[in-house]
């Protein structure tokens, strides 16, 4: 039985290439089983069965490349789900890291203007009492992870310093040459900017 009387025995088969070259696979697989046991391919029975087992065999062949198609798609959806899973637990651990790390910065940040009056006290007082206090008070502070800046005679850097005035100055050009107020950092992020004067 040829090709062409194969699919219009099955009108499923017919104008699908996938499905004809299946069977024609399939004929030269049957062909050469009966030959070998010494079958006639033109027994009646024979005849009558073999364009359903063609089919049958085709059918099975080609649902087969659609389920790898679909298998393939979902292992694909699954790695880009694993990956937009993996990318949010690593940004929620970030987060939650810096959240750890700066918890107590809305607290140093208000006790900052008091390190100031403890400074200025010390300029115009002896008391060892208050340089006590104060330096108590710094020891704490860097051990929470607090630094104060040391920016006199550094580069002016916008991303540390804040510029209050600029004046002239021999061989300072856009170095700092005053510090108005200290600035500070918490685990190396800026919580108050240093206000500095600078040369021209």
């Amino acid at each position: 039985m040829g090709d062409k009387e194969t699919t219009k025995e099955n009108p499923l088969l017919y104008g699908e290439e996938k499905l004809v070259n299946t069977v024609t696979g399939a004929g030269d697989y049957i062909s050469a089983y009966t030959e070998e046991r010494m079958f006639d391919i033109e027994d009646v029975k024979l005849r009558t069965l073999l364009p359903g087992m063609l089919y049958s065999y085709a059918k099975r062949v080609v649902d087969t490349d659609i389920l790898e198609k679909e298998l393939a798609e979902a292992n694909n959806k699954h790695l880009r789900l694993y990956a937009d899973f993996d990318n949010f637990r690593k940004r929620t651990a970030k987060e939650k890291t810096e959240i750890l790390t700066n918890a107590g910065e809305s607290v140093i940040k208000s006790i900052l203007p008091t390190l100031d009056n403890f400074e200025r006290a010390i300029l115009v007082t002896d008391d060892e009492g208050v340089k006590l206090v104060y330096n108590g008070l710094v020891k704490v502070l860097e051990a929470k992870g607090v630094k104060i800046m040391d920016c006199m005679g550094a580069d002016f850097t916008p991303e540390l310093h804040e510029a209050i005035t600029q004046i002239p100055t021999e061989g300072m050009k856009g170095k700092i040459v005053d510090i108005l107020e200290k600035g500070y950092l918490l685990n190396d992020k800026v919580i108050r900017y240093a206000k500095v004067v600078v040369g021209s």
